[in-house]
């Protein structure tokens, strides 16, 4: 069983790396209602920054294979006469292609897309059709009484007009037919790399107020965020396992065991509110993530053991002797026999209370009421 969150968009269930919660308003969204702003647009390949608004595809000498998109790796073979040969591999699919010999070239995309232009029939065709509808617009806008079209405006055009009526040169005029671009069937096709695909990077607003969620670095290279508000660092997370894997005495199939552990970031008690739907019920209503005491510089080994001591008990293990020694020290504990307030077992960050399932259901929900930075905030999970 795992849980996802609900955003308060819409019922559509997320994990909870991918909402966020607004610093202003709480507001819990999601990237599916948060206001995307357009950052840059750059070269995944090169990480060169796109020229303009209207470009897709990297203009330089990154190309992506055909099949299965990868980038491709090139390389240039001198010839004696002077020119260049190039070969692209795809390391994914092992396609590969080899150029016939050129000379002179500004860019490898633009000479690969002028081989596209002058050998691949479907390409021909593309350009044929796209062509006679731009021609059939202008000769219908004519027909309508509109003004001429300086795109189609060309002396050959205005020789025909002189012979041929307006409204049959609009049904003659036909582009080239698919059985002249080859057969779409045949294997052995002759197919070409393309320009890679360019990436962008957007910076995302809070649907209610407008406050900044995420602000990225501008540098295509860096991964770096100049803000983040990633509701993950925020709230616990929430793991739901069978109750024999906590309390192996426990056999029912139908008592499960709710697994939070608190954030990273966090280092204050964190008090949780929890309600159930009527298909399943949880005899703890309220409980609070403790910890055992604030970070202080310590050595290496003294950090290490107060990680460990925030690993619920059911995971630890004898693999280390570090893990061995906090089983024990928690086992021999008065509390852990008998818990106080029905809970399963609790320690520094962590808490474990119990779950049972009154009716078979797809899907159970929950509804937390967690602190966040002074002001309460209520989320739902659903359960499935």
């Amino acid at each position: 069983m795992i849980a996802q969150w609900l955003c308060s968009c819409s019922t559509e269930p997320n994990s909870i790396y991918k909402l966020n919660i607004c610093a202003k308003c709480h507001r819990v969204s999601c990237n599916w209602c948060q206001k995307p702003e357009l950052l840059v647009k750059y070269c995944p390949g090169c990480f060169r920054v796109a020229g303009s608004e209207g470009q897709l595809r990297c203009i330089h000498n990154c190309l992506e294979c055909p099949r299965c998109e990868l980038n491709l790796s090139i390389s240039m073979e001198k010839l004696i006469n002077g020119f260049k040969r190039f070969e692209m591999v795809c390391n994914g699919c092992k396609w590969r292609y080899k150029t016939p010999e050129v000379g002179v070239l500004r860019t490898l995309t633009g000479c690969v897309e002028e081989l596209e232009k002058n050998e691949d029939a479907y390409t021909q065709r593309f350009n044929s059709l796209r062509e006679f509808y731009r021609i059939k617009r202008g000769l219908q806008t004519m027909e309508e009484g509109g003004a001429i079209n300086e795109s189609i405006a060309s002396k050959e055009l205005f020789d025909r007009l002189n012979e041929t009526k307006l409204y049959k040169m609009i049904n003659e005029e036909r582009p080239i037919g698919l059985g002249d671009a080859g057969d779409a069937g045949d294997t052995e096709e002759t197919t070409f790399p393309h320009p890679l695909r360019l990436r962008a990077k957007f910076d995302f607003r809070c649907p209610s107020c407008g406050e900044w969620l995420t602000k990225s670095h501008p540098d295509p290279k860096s991964s770096r965020l100049l803000l983040e508000s990633f509701a993950a660092h925020m709230l616990p997370s929430l793991e739901i396992v069978p109750r024999s894997e906590v309390e192996p005495s426990v056999s029912d199939k139908n008592a499960m065991a709710l697994v939070f552990t608190a954030s990273d970031q966090s280092d204050a008690p964190v008090e949780i509110t929890i309600l159930g739907s009527a298909t399943i019920q949880i005899p703890v209503r309220q409980f609070t993530l403790t910890f055992d005491g604030p970070v202080k510089r310590e050595s290496t080994m003294e950090t290490i053991k107060r990680l460990v001591r925030r690993v619920p008990t059911y995971q630890l293990n004898s693999s280390t002797n570090i893990l061995a020694t906090e089983k024990s020290r928690r086992l021999s504990r008065p509390e852990t026999v008998a818990h106080k307030d029905n809970m399963i077992d609790q320690g520094s960050g962590w808490c474990i209370i119990p779950m049972y399932i009154l009716e078979p259901a797809t899907t159970h929900r929950i509804q937390l009421t967690i602190p966040v930075k002074g002001v309460y905030v209520t989320l739902q999970a659903v359960l499935h």
